[in-house]
This record gives structure tokens, C-alpha cells and sequence, in this order.
């Protein structure tokens, strides 16, 4: 998000970046490993990291009533706990819409002959789709299109000429070419598991405004070679939005769109950047695959120092416990054959013994080594 911000026709470019963004965040948040010698700790001896850490990570004691004594828990198993529950409620839920929506769509009337069947036909030629169904009523509002294995294409009941129905085909199918289908719907998993993540609910919002303006680029750019062909590829959007707009079951379209597995878009700024994408793109092939390649490795590095550096709490030891503390200023080494001896400058610590192996570890991070005792 803050890189469409910042960037200037960031959503021109493919969705290949959201997927990887998104599945990368799901990755770290599962597999938190720590590489012996590669990861580096950052410590926070005091302050909020350091304080929430032990309190997360100290039993509290709770009486019950019923018995004198008192069970001891750890905070952090109790909101494991809730999280496990809230996700797995919430996943039930997804899932239960998407099974409500499956079902509805077999009530639908499947077309299977007439100018919307060959059109269809024809344009899954030309992307290389293997199976897809076309499904009218009267209780569409707005062309959808759904599905994860294969594409259904959800029309309205009403009459269209061989140009709205080339282009609304045309996008349709372009949305579910492009994964949008499958990019929402590991998005609604990974905000029914990752509930308590603020910024994966304003995700959807952006994730929808990115998907519609690729999904018009891509039908721009292969199916309007001219400017008229262009000016009719509008006119079929606005007029499909307008009609969903004045519809009296806008009801059922909003239910399926809160969902996350169907394309909805009404809103006024949306509508007057995909006009201005439709009317004035000009492809710069070279230009977008090096923001795409840009992109691809600022995600990589971003994985790569979010394994480099781990947050770690830390305390600051007992003044009893620092003096015995090993440093470069106050002990060295003295060699002993296959050994060696700690000692200290001050002498208020007894000489130590340690190998010959930890002695040359010592050695490399500075401490000093001396031929006899001072």
C-alpha cells in the first residue's frame, strides 16, 4: 500500500507482485526460523518490546472458587487460544458463504447455444481457457465472473448486442486469466487467519481498485486497436454499472461481493481512473516489466532481511553479575599447551581453565594473549 501511494501507475503493472507479497507474509508469519550464523539478534534491553515480552511470558496466578487453589497460566497461551478459536469460526463462516454462493449458482440457467455461447467460445480459444459456463437470471444485477477451477460467467437477463457482449465477455474472462478469482480468495483466508491484522482489511479495497484497471489494460491492449473501439468498450462499463446502480436487488450482488469472490465496483473514483486508463494507455513493455522485476526484488530483499534480523528481548544484568562479565579490558589469555587460562587484569577473579578451541574463538573476537602472568 505504501508503494502505490508513492509510486505513480503502480497498478499498471501485474498482479504477480500482490501474490507474492501476500503468500510471502503468510510464509514468515508460519515458518519464524532462525538460521545459526546468519540470523542476528536486535535486543531491547527496556521499553514496550521488552516489558509486553515478559509479561506475555510470565504465569499469572488465578483463584477459582471452587477449589482454594490457583492455576497458574501464561497470557500468551491464552490469546494462542483466542486467536485459534476467532480464526477457525471465521474460516467456518468463509466457508459456508462460498458453499451458500456455490448453490445459488446452480439455480441459475446455464447457457448453452445463441451469440453469448459462441462469443465465449471463441474468446476461450484465444486465451487458452479449457472449460467455461455461462449462467443468466433475472436476479444478476451486473456481469460477474467466479469460480476457482474454471470460469462461470454470470449475465444478467437481458438483451445485448454483439459488441457489449464481446466486451463484457472480454473482461470478464480477462479477470479470471489474470488469478484475480484466486488472489481474493487467499485473501479471505488469510484475513479470516490473520484476523487481528488491521492492514489485511484494508487490503481488499486496494487489491479491488489494482485487479479492475489490470484487468482493463489487458482488455485495452488485445482487444481495442482503436479509439472507437475503445470509446465502446467504455460505454458497455458504464452502462452495465449504471443498470446494476438502478437496480431494486441490488441485494443479492452486494452479499456475493462482501464475499470477496466476484468483481463489484461502483464508486465514482474507481470509474473515472478506469475511464481515464481506457481512453489514454499507451503500453511501455520494457518500462513495466523493469517495475515488475523492481518490485519482484524489493519483496525478495525485504524476506531476506526479515530473516537477517530477529527482535529479541533483553534485561540489564546485576551489577554483582557484571563485574564477572568477560571483556576485552579486564581479562586476557595465557597459553598452556593444548588449553588455556582466563585471567583477569584486576585479579579479583580465580583464573579459568578453557580449551583450546574456546580459546581461539576468544582470541578472534580481541581478547588479548600474553606470554606469562601480569
Amino acid at each position: 500500500m505504501l508503494c502505490r501511494k508513492m509510486i505513480r501507475g503502480f497498478w499498471r503493472y501485474e498482479t504477480a507482485a500482490l501474490y507474492l507479497l501476500l503468500l510471502g507474509c503468510v510464509f514468515r508469519c508460519f515458518f519464524p526460523w532462525e538460521f545459526p550464523g546468519f540470523t542476528q539478534p536486535l535486543s531491547f534491553r527496556d521499553g514496550i518490546y521488552a516489558n509486553a515480552y515478559l509479561f506475555l511470558t510470565s504465569h499469572i496466578s488465578v483463584s477459582t472458587a471452587a477449589s482454594s487453589s490457583s492455576l497458574r497460566i501464561l497470557p500468551m497461551t491464552v490469546i494462542t487460544a483466542v486467536w485459534c478459536i476467532v480464526a477457525v469460526f471465521l474460516l467456518f463462516r468463509f466457508f459456508a458463504k462460498y458453499r451458500s454462493m456455490a448453490r445459488s449458482w446452480e439455480l441459475y440457467e446455464e447457457v448453452s447455444s445463441g451469440a453469448a455461447y459462441d462469443k465465449v467460445v471463441s474468446l476461450c480459444g484465444e486465451l487458452k481457457i479449457k472449460k467455461v459456463r455461462i449462467l443468466q437470471d433475472e436476479l444478476i444485477t451486473v456481469p460477474q465472473v467466479c469460480g476457482l477451477r474454471y470460469p462461470r460467467v454470470l449475465l444478467p437477463d437481458r438483451n445485448y448486442t454483439d459488441s457489449e457482449l464481446h466486451y463484457i465477455l472480454s473482461h470478464e474472462l480477462a479477470h479470471w486469466k489474470n488469478g484475480d478469482i484466486t488472489l481474493r480468495f487467499l485473501v479471505c483466508l488469510a484475513r479470516a487467519i490473520f484476523w487481528w491484522n488491521p492492514f489485511l482489511h484494508l487490503l481488499p479495497r486496494y487489491l479491488e481498485e489494482t485487479q479492475e484497471l489490470r484487468c482493463d489494460i489487458t482488455v485495452v491492449t488485445h482487444q481495442c486497436k482503436t479509439d472507437e473501439e475503445r470509446i465502446a468498450y467504455l460505454d458497455t462499463l458504464q452502462r452495465a454499472l449504471l443498470e446494476a446502480g438502478s437496480c431494486s436487488r441490488q441485494l443479492d450482488f452486494s452479499l456475493e461481493a462482501k464475499a470477496g469472490l466476484v468483481e463489484a465496483s461502483n464508486k465514482k473514483e474507481l470509474l473515472q481512473k478506469r475511464a481515464d486508463v481506457i481512453a489514454n494507455y499507451v503500453p511501455h513493455l520494457k518500462r513495466e516489466r523493469f517495475a515488475v522485476a523492481l518490485m519482484l526484488c524489493f519483496l525478495l530483499f525485504s524476506m531476506f532481511v526479515s530473516y537477517r534480523y530477529v527482535f529479541m528481548p533483553g534485561s540489564t544484568p546485576p551489577e554483582k553479575d557484571r563485574k564477572n562479565e568477560l571483556t576485552t579490558d579486564t581479562q586476557y589469555l595465557v597459553s598452556d599447551g593444548d588449553f588455556y587460562w582466563i585471567y583477569s587484569v584486576n585479579g579479583d577473579i580465580p583464573p579459568q581453565r578453557i580449551s583450546q578451541q574456546s580459546g581461539e574463538m576468544m582470541l578472534e573476537n580481541g581478547f588479548p594473549l600474553k606470554e606469562h602472568i601480569e
